[in-house]
C-alpha cells in the first residue's frame, strides 16, 4: 500500500502498469487454481462456479433496477463481470468532471469512462458492495440526487 506524489503523466502511466499487474495474475497461479479446481475441493469448485455468479447476478439486476428510476439514463446491462457503464452525455459531457462532482459533493466514487475509451460514459463496479447492497441503493440514489442537480 502506498501513494505516489508526480507528474499527473507519470502517474497515469503507473496506473495502467498497476492495473496491469493486478488484474492479470501470471501463469503459474492460474495453472495452480486450475489444478486446483480440477481436484477434491468440491466446496471451493461450487464456491467460485455457482454460488459467486448467482450473488452477482442478483447484485446486477438490483443496481440495474436502481439505475432504472433515474429519467433518461441509458446504460449497458451487464452480462457478466461487475460493473455496469452508464451515459452522461444528456447531462454532462466530461466524464472526469461528472465522476469528480460526484465524489466531492456526495460522496460516491465511480470510475469515468475516459480511461476507458468512453468519454461520455461512467463506470459503476458493485464488487466493492456485493456483500452489502443496501450501500449500493444508498449511492445509486445520491448519484440520482446528483443527476437531478445537473438538469
Amino acid at each position: 500500500m502506498g501513494y505516489l506524489m508526480a507528474d499527473p503523466g507519470l502517474i497515469r502511466a503507473v496506473e495502467t502498469i498497476q492495473q496491469a499487474r493486478i488484474l492479470c495474475p501470471p501463469h503459474p497461479q492460474q495453472r495452480a487454481f486450475v489444478r486446483m479446481m480440477s481436484g477434491e475441493i468440491k466446496w471451493l469448485r461450487g464456491f467460485i462456479l455457482e454460488e459467486t455468479p448467482s450473488k452477482y447476478k442478483k447484485i446486477a439486476e438490483l443496481v440495474c433496477r436502481e439505475l432504472r428510476k433515474i429519467d433518461g439514463l441509458r446504460f449497458l446491462e451487464p452480462e457478466g463481470g461487475f460493473y455496469v457503464f452508464f451515459d452522461i452525455r444528456e447531462f454532462m459531457e466530461d466524464s472526469k468532471k461528472f465522476v469528480g462532482g460526484l465524489l466531492r459533493e456526495w460522496q460516491v466514487a465511480l470510475a469515468p469512462g475516459v480511461d476507458f475509451g468512453m468519454e461520455g460514459w461512467v463506470r459503476l463496479s458493485y464488487a466493492p458492495a456485493v456483500e452489502e447492497p443496501d450501500k449500493l441503493v444508498e449511492g445509486i440514489e445520491r448519484m440520482k440526487k446528483f443527476i437531478d442537480s445537473l438538469r
